[in-house]
C-alpha cells in the first residue's frame, strides 16, 4: 500500500513538473522578441498597401487572432510595406517605461509572424495611452528599442510613402487628438503644414488620428472634434481620415467630406451600434482589421471582420477624390 502511495506521488510530481516545464516554455515564446531588427531603410514604390488597426493593446486572445489574420494578408500581398496603429497601444492604462513588460506581451509577441517582422509600425496616442507614461513610448521608438517597428516619432508627425510621377503617391498626416488645447490647435497646425502647397505636393492626401470625427457607434460623433477639425480637412482636400476610438469596423462616406473609415476592432471590447444615417455605408461590431490599397488611380479600402462575414470594400477613384461622388 506505502509503496503504491509512493508510485503515485512520484507519477504526480513527474506530470506537475512536466505541465510547469510547459508553462514556461510558452511565456518564453509569447514574450520573445522577433529576431534581429527592422532597418529604417524604405523604399518608395508607385503602389503601396497598408493594414490598421486601433485599440489593439488588450494582451488577449482577439489581438492575437486579429495579429495572426493581419500576418495571413500581409503574406498574401507583397505590396503591404507597413502597418498603422490608430490608439490605445496599451491598456488600460499605458506603459511605464520602455522596459514595461507589456512592450513584449501587447506588441512584440503578437505581431511576430514572419509576415510581419520586416514592417513598421507607424502609431498614434489613444486616451489610455495618455493614462500612462507617454514618454516611454515615444522613447521606445526613438531608440529602436526592441525590434525597431513600433514608429512613434513624435506625438504628431508627417510621413510621405510610394512616388507617383516624381511626387509623394500618399502623404499621412498623424495626428494628437487627445490634446484639446485652443480647439486641436495642434493638430490642426500640423494639418495645414502637411498638405500646404508646394512643389511636392501628394497625389493622395490621409490624416490618421485615435478619435473619429464621425461614428455611429458607442461615442457618436465628436462634435467638438467635427467643429474644429472638419473645416480644415476639407480646405486641405484631404481624401480619407484614419481613426479607432470606436471598437468596432465603419466606413461613412458623406458628399463633400472626406471618407471616415473607423478601425477600432485591433482587440478590445467591442461597442454596438447607436445610430445610422445613409453617409453610414458599414458598421461591423467585430474584431478585424483595415486594409488600404494605394495607387496613382484610386484608394481601395477592406474592411475584414473576424465574424466570419465577407470583407467591405470601398473604392475612392481618383476622379471622385476631391468631390465626395462616392
Amino acid at each position: 500500500m506505502r509503496a503504491s502511495t509512493l508510485l503515485i506521488a512520484r507519477r504526480l510530481a513527474i506530470a506537475l513538473l512536466a505541465f510547469f516545464l510547459l508553462l514556461v516554455g510558452a511565456f518564453v515564446y509569447l514574450g520573445q522578441t522577433p529576431p534581429g531588427k527592422l532597418s529604417n531603410d524604405f523604399e518608395q514604390p508607385e503602389r503601396i498597401s497598408f493594414l490598421a488597426i486601433g485599440d489593439q493593446g488588450s494582451g488577449q486572445l482577439p489581438q492575437r487572432r486579429v495579429a495572426a489574420a493581419m500576418a495571413d494578408a500581409a503574406e498574401a500581398d507583397p505590396n503591404v510595406r507597413f502597418c498603422l496603429l490608430l490608439g490605445d497601444n496599451f491598456y488600460g492604462h499605458g506603459v511605464t517605461s520602455v522596459t514595461d513588460w507589456q512592450w513584449r506581451w501587447k506588441f512584440e509577441s503578437v505581431y511576430s509572424a514572419v509576415a510581419l517582422w520586416t514592417l513598421p509600425f507607424y502609431s498614434v496616442l489613444g486616451n489610455h495611452d495618455y493614462l500612462g507614461n507617454v514618454q516611454a513610448q515615444l522613447d521606445y521608438s526613438q531608440q529602436g528599442q526592441g525590434s525597431n517597428r513600433f514608429r512613434l516619432p513624435a506625438r504628431q508627425y508627417i510621413r510621405d510613402f510610394g512616388q507617383a510621377a516624381g511626387r509623394p503617391l500618399v502623404r499621412i498626416a498623424f495626428i494628437d487628438t487627445n490634446d484639446t488645447a485652443n480647439d486641436f490647435a495642434a493638430a490642426r497646425a500640423l494639418i495645414k503644414q502637411a498638405f500646404s502647397a508646394t512643389p511636392s505636393e501628394p497625389l493622395w492626401r490621409i490624416v490618421v488620428a485615435h478619435h473619429p470625427i464621425r461614428t455611429f457607434g458607442r461615442y457618436r460623433d465628436d462634435t467638438e472634434l467635427r467643429k474644429a477639425l472638419l473645416p480644415d480637412l476639407i480646405a486641405a482636400k484631404v481624401q480619407l481620415y484614419l481613426s479607432g476610438h470606436d471598437h468596432n469596423l465603419q466606413l461613412i462616406a458623406a458628399p463633400n467630406e472626406p471618407v471616415f473609415a473607423i478601425s477600432g476592432g485591433g482587440g478590445a471590447g467591442l461597442y454596438p451600434k447607436t445610430g445610422a444615417d445613409t453617409s453610414l455605408r458599414y458598421f461591423n461590431a467585430a474584431h478585424g482589421y483595415l486594409k488600404v490599397d494605394v495607387s496613382a488611380s484610386g484608394i481601395h479600402l477592406g474592411l475584414h471582420p473576424l465574424s466570419g462575414e465577407p470583407a467591405y470594400d470601398f473604392a475612392i477613384p481618383r476622379a471622385d477624390a476631391h468631390a465626395g461622388n462616392y
